[in-house]
């Protein structure tokens, strides 16, 4: 009786996750994303830094999600600086077996991901801006759709009459199963976020301070105490002339003499 009652919890958790992802709900286009309370804006406007300081630190925190397929750094053309650009490749979502993934950010996500083929692509820009650089990042989501069950067997006796060749193959889709294909399931909000929030904190380090909240004094840095002067240090005595000994004194007169001028 226990089996039959987790049995059915199971049926039942599979259902709720197959009835949600079958929908699709509309994706927001790339663009500018509205930052809701607790949010960063996407893009992203972070302080002129070196741009290539900038760009290595980007690279690193997206490393930490993505394997990485493409990248093109910010270089100047003229008298402007290009565009520059990451594109990760596609990866599975993260199941709760795998704690050590940080692209499925939400528990539900990570269920999700478990019950279902679920993958991901991260594309960066880095734009050039007057007030420093505009970091823009698109997560997609994607779920997989298959024709019939993996691992599913009609009949030993049962023909397959589609024959027809498939005259268009897309290089970037996974052949080892070609009867899958793969469509847009929504743009994956939190883990921009949790990116942005990530590269916000390491350029941190770089950024200029933030000016003081209102109602808060700022902190006045006293000015550096100048060292003193170096003392000058006296003139050298001047030592006194030799004295004459007289000449009936028993001594040498040439023992006390002064030397001779020009010495």
């Amino acid at each position: 009786m226990r089996w039959q009652r987790l049995s059915l919890m199971l049926f039942a958790v599979a259902l709720c996750a197959g009835v949600g992802g079958c929908t699709t709900p509309a994706m927001a286009p790339p663009g500018y994303f509205a930052a809701g309370p607790g949010q960063l804006a996407n893009p992203l406007l972070v302080p002129a830094i070196d741009k290539d300081v900038l760009f290595d630190q980007v690279v690193d925190v997206v490393d930490d999600y993505f394997w990485i397929e493409r990248q093109e750094r910010i270089h100047p053309l003229g008298d402007v600086l290009s565009e520059g650009r990451i594109v990760t490749y596609y990866q599975s979502g993260a199941t709760i077996f795998e704690p050590w993934r940080w692209d499925s950010v939400t528990p539900e996500e990570r269920w999700e991901s478990t019950l279902q083929s679920t993958r991901r692509k991260a594309t960066l820009r880095l734009i050039p801006s007057p007030g420093g650089y505009l970091i823009e990042i698109l997560a997609v989501e994607e779920l997989e759709n298959v024709k019939t069950p993996s691992r599913y067997f009609a009949g030993d006796h049962v023909w397959s009459y589609d024959n027809s060749p498939d005259r268009y193959v897309d290089p970037t889709e996974k052949q080892l199963n070609p009867t899958s294909s793969w469509y847009p399931l929504r743009r994956d909000v939190p883990l921009e976020q949790q990116i942005l929030h990530d590269i916000q904190a390491r350029l941190a380090p770089y950024g200029s301070p933030r000016a003081a909240a209102p109602g808060v004094p700022v902190e006045v840095v006293p000015a550096p105490t100048p060292l003193p002067a170096p003392a000058v240090l006296p003139a050298p005595a001047v030592l006194p002339a030799p004295v004459a000994i007289p000449p009936n004194s028993g001594l040498p007169p040439t023992l006390f003499q002064p030397p001779p001028a020009g010495r």
